[in-house]
């Protein structure tokens, strides 16, 4: 599942329990305040990614204590087996322009965080005009989805809040038409 919220200043998601569940949460611009019942409490700014595994059960909440809107991305993916430990990770992170910086990874990656599944999350920011080929693995299915911007991929014309879903490709070819960010998640088919 992949959601995009908008939160207001001094709103959110209150406490709540999740259980057998990898949670990632990237945020896009503002700042997020998040505490869970594992004791982790701190603030998720932008372009920061969260990874919460809810494993045997995790109670959290999720707020906007800023002036400003909250713009985020939550993705939940089935973990590889039930009932790990509950876990947490946040990273901050820098896209290189015109390329895909690996952000959450089944394989650990000081860079990126760990992922209960043999799944990975990568996140591309394109120029206008710039041309890349996304290196799939065959053997899982990826999905494309536009954060902000327009491209092309795989010759289809997508925008700001379209996906795609991209099985048995070895690469996938994207070009900018305009200013452009972009998350491909791989996960198993």
């Amino acid at each position: 599942m992949l959601n995009e919220d908008v939160i207001k200043a001094g709103k959110g998601f209150g406490m709540h329990g999740h259980k057998d569940m990898e949670i990632v949460t990237i945020v896009l611009s503002g700042e997020l305040t998040h505490e869970d019942s594992m004791g982790n409490k701190g603030t998720i700014s932008e372009y920061n990614v969260q990874r919460m595994s809810a494993g045997t059960g995790v109670r959290h909440s999720e707020t906007n204590n800023g002036k400003k809107p909250v713009h985020l991305l939550q993705i939940w993916i089935t973990p590889e087996r039930k009932g790990i430990s509950p876990s947490y990770e946040q990273h901050a992170f820098k896209c290189a322009l015109n390329e895909f910086t690996l952000i959450a990874s089944y394989v650990k990656d000081p860079t990126a965080v760990y992922l209960h599944q043999d799944a990975t999350m990568h996140l591309g920011k394109f120029k206008p005009g710039a041309a890349t080929a996304f290196t799939a693995d065959p053997d899982k299915g990826a999905y494309v989805f536009v954060i902000h911007g327009e491209l092309s991929v795989e010759g289809k014309n997508v925008k700001a809040g379209d996906a795609l879903a991209i099985t048995e490709a070895q690469h996938i070819r994207m070009q900018a038409m305009t200013e452009s960010d972009v998350l491909v998640i791989q996960v198993p088919v």
